[in-house]
């Protein structure tokens, strides 16, 4: 799901707790690149996996999909099969919020990110590339969401960034520079204090009765003595 799907589903002001969760789901499933323009914003899970997904049944599903119709948050698309049998619908998420300075660039993004990739490769642009999203444009500038710092500092090199804004230019946005941004918050992982060894006893000293080997011989005296004791007390009996 790209973010100004994220970012919309969630400010949805008339929608209840479980019309809003069915439609995240929906708009989870939306691919980040579209096949061709009739299929931007368009999205086709089945029935039994939002029910799944969300813990409703598959009815609870279907009326909750209906309402969103109701509401104008999503398109239903029909599909039938060769025989004329009913297939998994298509859902088109119809966002609502775009002005002359959020634009979420339906069309034209997608085009740019094929561009991105003809330029880079699949490999690059699937690690590097893929998860930017539009966020908003002003006055010919386009802010740009990454996910990560590492995403930023590769993307905003020149070569990078340079190619970015040729890719949106040439796929018809009209911008005259992009801007990148981390769109979750980033923070350097806590340096861990050097643990401490494990305390243990401390050596023993070569006067230590406990460590002397004279002190093992004279164990050995003294049991020798007692056993020396016992026998001679039990031939005096």
């Amino acid at each position: 799901m790209a973010y100004r799907h994220h970012s919309w589903t969630w400010t949805a002001p008339d929608l209840n707790p479980t019309e809003k969760l069915v439609l995240i789901c929906i708009c989870d499933h939306i691919p980040e690149v579209a096949n061709n323009l009739n299929e931007v914003d368009v999205a086709w899970p089945s029935i039994r996996r939002i029910a799944g997904m969300v813990n409703l049944t598959d009815r609870q599903v279907t009326r909750v999909i209906s309402s969103l119709v109701k509401k104008s948050y999503i398109e239903r698309i029909d599909q039938y099969s060769n025989s004329g049998d009913r297939t998994v619908n298509k859902y088109k998420v119809k966002i609502q919020q775009e002005t002359s300075e959020n634009i979420s660039y339906a069309t034209q993004w997608p085009q740019a990110l094929r561009l991105l990739r003809e330029k880079f490769g699949t490999e690059k642009w699937q690690r590097w590339f893929s998860a930017m999203t539009p966020i908003t444009t002003k006055d010919g500038v386009l802010k740009i969401g990454v996910p990560t710092i590492y995403h930023y500092e590769y993307i905003n090199e020149p070569e990078k960034k340079d190619a970015l804004l040729a890719a949106c230019k040439e796929s018809g946005m009209r911008v005259r520079s992009v801007q990148i941004h981390t769109v979750l918050a980033y923070s350097k992982p806590k340096s861990k204090e050097p643990t401490q060894p494990p305390k243990t006893d401390p050596p023993l000293k070569p006067d230590d009765p406990m460590s002397s080997p004279k002190n093992e011989k004279s164990d050995d005296d003294q049991l020798k003595r007692v056993a020396e004791r016992l026998r001679k007390a039990r031939g005096a009996k």
